[in-house]
């Protein structure tokens, strides 16, 4: 069925629901990067590695320290080559993770 013959009867109902494409489309570019910085890490510490910590705090010292370089004017990380503030996201997805489980 051609999108131009739906109607209220006939179009999924996605109403309330999360619109992944929003994120997906729109920040395409900065989802794979963060995929390479996610690789580059588990390349050098093992995959999930990061879940493993006994510090999660580390990860807010670690998304400070990229802010900081990002805020001297360095945009990408000497080490990875990859953007800071991607990094920062990065580090800030890590400890919400470990928030939403009790171990902050």
């Amino acid at each position: 069925m051609a999108c131009k013959e739906m109607n209220e009867d006939t179009r999924k109902a996605d109403t309330g629901k999360p619109r992944y494409h929003l994120i997906m489309k729109d920040f395409a570019d900065q989802m794979n990067e963060l995929s390479v910085i996610a690789t580059i890490g588990a390349e050098k510490y093992g995959d999930q590695s990061w879940m493993l910590s006994t510090k999660p705090i580390a990860y807010l010292d670690a998304a400070y320290r990229h802010l900081a370089k990002y805020n001297q004017g360095q945009i990408l990380d000497e080490e990875t080559n990859q953007s800071h503030l991607l990094h920062v996201c990065w580090n800030i997805l890590a400890l919400d993770w470990f928030t939403k489980r009790g171990n902050e």
